[in-house]
């Protein structure tokens, strides 16, 4: 058969990587791997050693030395796994991948759900491990890509971290967002606006130096207002703080850039006031101290109404506990606080993100009874980034890896895809593929 008769069609790569090399290798060594084509002659997979039979001069190829012909449902993945043994996808590659798995319906029923729904998770988790890409890196790729922004696409494709270039895109599109009357905008909820509709704080830093703080990476690397983790875990009061307290519309959460602690509980407690006295209603977030909590309850009975407890709590373990969060309290004592605020009438929640480790149906089955309103599950974000270095050959870090895979977020979806109380955070939703929607407390 001729080389020019075999007939290239719509084709995942468009970087072709270093043809050169390989046709050098395949003029010393031969050809060890044919080429895939059909009946018809059309490419299924080798484009690349195609391409370097054609720059070896090659004209006519011999069948099973240098081509193969391929007729089966599993064809697809054949050229798939074929690219991945060569060059790595990029990123945007790598998205075209698990779009053509969640269009593609061959006659392979063992490899399908049921409905498109059930069948999604299964499809990005496919595409993962034939692109190498993990499905939470897809997920943010396949967003830079349907956000057609070329500039960004191409700095992704050329090494630019996915989370980095994802990040742009958000910031780009809220900007955007700006410019459109609010009573037509619609902005996507996520990270604190999934549950409030402005943060409010009275100090910045905090003792409980959570290894994994989104407030204090931001403080050190982002906006510069702190030196390091020494300087961080020594709160420092904001400036002009008690001058904003107003009427505001929605929900306020309260604290988001620092805790509440036995060195600062008065303080917040008169903040607190202030703001409940001018008629909002406010989010308390916490790991929570009892002593804190019973005064808080104490001071604040009169605005019951206008109050909700959220308490973070990602592990049964004390151990893992005590590992990324350093100076919080223990397991026991969070869900006494929990208990407390409870039976002293107010609204209460539970927080479980970031999800610390297997343990989270005991903390949900513990904490259930003394919650009226919602569990919040969710995965710890930007982990590369956010967790120092140092840490990442312990055995918390490598469970915590765990907790962000596909298989593990399914199997929490299979156990509580039902239970009221439960809410997926925008994180998880990412994975599962489930849809935005209100959420109603």
């Amino acid at each position: 058969m001729k080389i020019d008769e075999i007939k290239v069609g719509k084709r995942y790569r468009k970087d072709l990587g270093d043809i050169d090399s390989l046709a050098e290798s395949i003029k010393d060594r031969g050809l060890l791997h044919p080429i895939g084509i059909t009946k018809d002659k059309q490419l299924k997979y080798g484009e690349r050693r195609l391409e370097a039979l054609k720059k070896l001069g090659i004209k006519e190829l011999t069948e099973g030395i240098h081509y193969i012909v391929k007729d089966t449902d599993d064809i697809k993945a054949d050229e798939r796994h074929e690219n991945i043994k060569r060059e790595p996808f990029t990123p945007e590659e790598a998205v075209k991948v698990w779009q053509d798995e969640e269009s593609y319906q061959g006659e392979r029923t063992d490899l399908e759900l049921g409905s498109d729904s059930e069948r999604s998770p299964r499809k990005i988790a496919r595409a993962s491990k034939i692109t190498g890409y993990s499905t939470d890196s897809l997920s943010k790729a396949k967003q830079v890509v349907e956000s057609g922004d070329r500039e960004l696409i191409d700095k992704m494709n050329k090494g630019m971290s996915i989370d980095e270039v994802y990040r742009k895109v958000k910031q780009k599109s809220f900007d955007e967002s700006k410019s459109i009357p609010t009573s037509e905008r619609e902005i996507p909820k996520s990270g604190t606006r999934e549950w409030s509709d402005y943060s409010i704080n009275i100090d910045s830093g905090c003792r409980h130096d959570c290894k994994y703080c989104y407030a204090k990476y931001d403080a050190i690397n982002k906006y510069h207002s702190v030196k390091n983790e020494a300087e961080w875990i020594k709160p420092k009061r904001l400036k002009g703080f008690l001058d904003k307290v107003k009427k505001e519309e929605g929900r306020g959460m309260f604290p988001t850039t620092h805790d509440i602690t036995p060195e600062n509980v008065d303080d917040c407690i008169s903040y607190l006031k202030k703001q409940l006295k001018v008629g909002n209603e406010i989010l308390i977030t916490s790991k929570p101290h009892l002593d804190c909590v019973k005064k808080i309850c104490k001071e604040l009975k009169d605005y019951k109404k206008q109050i909700m407890f959220r308490f973070t709590i990602g592990s049964y373990s004390n151990k893992v506990l005590k590992f990324w969060e350093p100076n919080t309290p223990s397991f026991e004592e969070r869900l006494e606080s929990l208990e407390y605020a409870f039976k002293q009438g107010f609204e209460t929640s539970v927080s479980c993100e970031p999800i610390l480790d297997g343990t989270i149906p005991i903390v949900v089955y513990k904490c259930s009874p003394f919650v009226t309103q919602t569990i919040w599950l969710g995965k710890m974000n930007e982990i590369e980034s956010r967790v120092d270095k140092s840490n990442h050959n312990t055995p918390e870090f490598h469970m915590i890896l765990q907790t962000i895979k596909l298989e593990f977020v399914q199997w929490l979806y299979s156990i509580y895809k039902d239970t009221p109380k439960i809410r997926w955070k925008e994180s998880y939703k990412r994975l599962l593929n489930l849809p935005e929607q209100e959420i109603i407390e």
